[in-house]
């Protein structure tokens, strides 16, 4: 099974996006899949009322949370084995048939508009090919968290 996966959430704005986000990602019952919780850019309600909601979440759970200013950070930091930016786009690889290994590094963005250039090309771009963009961050990364642990089982 896959182990020390990364999940960063960019560009959170809404507190309660945030907070879902962190609750699919604490409540993922595989707890060596998954290495840290790691949100960059937050802002607006997220960083007021959303970052101290998942804080006091993830101290009463034990788990870790990171908040950096940019995905380039959290590269820097974490060095990952393979990036994935979870995005459909005309590049996009079925998550279904990447490979994924230890210590990889999964990008969901939590704004309407995306990624920014630049951000994008940070790494592999990936996207459950059964579902169509727009399902929101939680969705996705419980998708991404499911389909690949079934397939490193």
């Amino acid at each position: 099974m896959v182990r020390g996966l990364i999940i960063v959430v960019n560009n959170v704005v809404s507190h309660q996006k945030l907070v879902d986000v962190a609750k699919v990602v604490y409540g993922f019952d595989v707890p060596e899949v998954i290495k840290a919780l790691v949100i960059t850019r937050p802002s607006g309600s997220a960083a007021q009322i959303g970052i101290p909601e998942v804080s006091k979440l993830a101290y009463k759970l034990g788990k870790p949370l990171i908040i950096l200013p940019t995905i380039n950070d959290a590269i820097e930091i974490f060095t990952p084995a393979k990036v994935f930016i979870v995005c459909r786009t005309e590049e996009s690889k079925s998550l279904e048939d990447v490979e994924v290994s230890d210590n990889s590094m999964f990008v969901f963005s939590c704004s309407d508009v995306g990624f920014a250039k630049n951000e994008l090309a940070l790494g592999t771009h990936v996207y459950p090919t059964k579902f169509r963009p727009g399902i929101g961050p939680a969705a996705e990364i419980a998708l991404t968290l499911y389909i690949i642990t079934l397939k490193t089982r």
